[in-house]
């Protein structure tokens, strides 16, 4: 059986055929082990509660360091 994941909205179609080739894409939180979030979707306690205690994992979708708590600089290329 392979891991459930629950996509909370709409990823690019290549990213959900790539997701697709390894694991089974489900309906809701409640019936994933894992959730794959976009920065803008809010996953809180009450997000959470309800997907139940069968879930493992939770996946940002993005790309950047702003949502970083690091307090260390991001590298920068040299020219």
């Amino acid at each position: 059986m392979r891991p459930r994941v629950y996509l909370v909205e709409r990823v690019p179609a290549e990213v959900e055929e790539a997701i697709a080739r390894d694991f089974e894409i489900v309906a809701t939180a409640a019936e994933a082990d894992g959730i794959v979030a976009m920065l803008t979707a809010r996953v809180d306690d009450v997000f959470l509660d309800a997907a139940g205690p069968q879930l493992r994992v939770v996946a940002n979708y993005g790309v950047g360091v702003d949502t970083s708590t690091s307090r260390r600089p991001a590298a920068t290329a040299s020219s």
